[in-house]
């Protein structure tokens, strides 16, 4: 009869509705799998980045100091302790200790050339070693 009739449209009307709304779900559960995967890729190229800008820091220092430009050198690093701080909030927990070590090792580095020591260019020496194996620790 008709009453069933129109029964069965409305019930086919809500069963294709119903397929349509999964579909849409699996194409936006598929979509945030994907933002997550690009996310997880821009967080390893902001550290990889940071750890860059840290290590060109360091090795700008290192030549200042070479030329005797101590002022120079402090100025070079005045953003690499921001750098590390920002890197320890990015990094897995395993690695965060590392960060520690080489905001010491800054310090110690810091007050040499604050002395014009030249013992800063060892300190640097190993802060420059120390960043590079962070930055292998990243990318593997």
């Amino acid at each position: 009869s008709e009453a069933n009739r129109d029964l069965g449209a409305v019930s086919s009307q809500y069963k294709s509705e119903l397929q349509a709304a999964n579909q849409e779900i699996e194409r936006l559960s598929g979509l945030d799998a994907t933002n997550k995967a690009l996310q997880e890729q821009l967080d390893q190229a902001e550290l990889y980045i940071l750890v860059l800008q840290a290590r060109t820091d360091v090795l700008s220092a290192q030549v200042a100091i070479y030329d005797g430009d101590y002022s120079k050198a402090s100025l070079l690093l005045s953003q690499t302790s921001e750098r590390l701080e920002t890197l320890a909030t990015l990094l897995p927990p395993e690695l965060r200790e590392t960060i520690d070590a080489l905001q010491t090792r800054l310090e110690l580095a810091l007050s040499e050339i604050e002395k014009k020591d030249p013992a800063a260019l060892a300190d640097l020496g190993v802060l420059s070693t120390k960043l590079l194996e962070l930055e292998d620790a990243i990318i593997h």
